[in-house]
């Protein structure tokens, strides 16, 4: 990883992704939203996807109360910008093979104070690297889990 991708400022960013998935107005036990969103894969790599979003309502945890979301990501697309990896994505046919994400959302605070992602991204791509084109084949599980341990505003 590059220093750059793990900073003070990416956490920063990172935390904003997070709020920006909130719904932006009051929603009710039930109520579905979407969300587009950039995953940075490193080095100029990155997925786009549509994720479907769920207010589940507040559960306890730990003697406190936060707000349980629930998402799943509908669609996925895949970009290689910036040329710090020389391949090019001459196309792509990826899809969702399966989604299951839960986030923590602690209004006290105004920090999602937990994730859990699983991804798993099925299909083909044909990269192109130094003129020669690579058919692949793709099937990717992701599984990322967060939790905020900081007690601070």
């Amino acid at each position: 990883m590059f220093k750059s991708e793990v900073s003070g400022e990416q956490r920063k960013i990172d935390q904003k992704k997070m709020i920006d998935r909130l719904p932006g107005k009051a929603v009710a036990v039930g109520d579905k939203w979407e969300r587009n969103e950039e995953a940075n894969l490193g080095s100029g790599q990155k997925f786009y996807l549509v994720q479907e979003f769920t207010y589940d309502g507040p559960v306890e945890k730990g003697g406190q109360t936060f707000e349980k979301i629930s998402y799943v990501t509908k669609s996925v697309d895949f970009d290689i910008t910036g040329g710090l990896v020389p391949v090019e994505v001459k196309e792509t046919d990826l899809k969702i093979g399966s989604s299951t994400a839960t986030m923590l959302y602690d209004p006290s605070r105004k920090v999602v104070t937990e994730v859990d992602d699983k991804m798993q991204v099925v299909g083909t791509l044909t990269l192109i690297a130094n003129g020669t084109e690579l058919p692949s084949e793709l099937d990717l599980t992701m599984h990322m889990k967060t939790k905020s341990t900081s007690s601070t505003k």
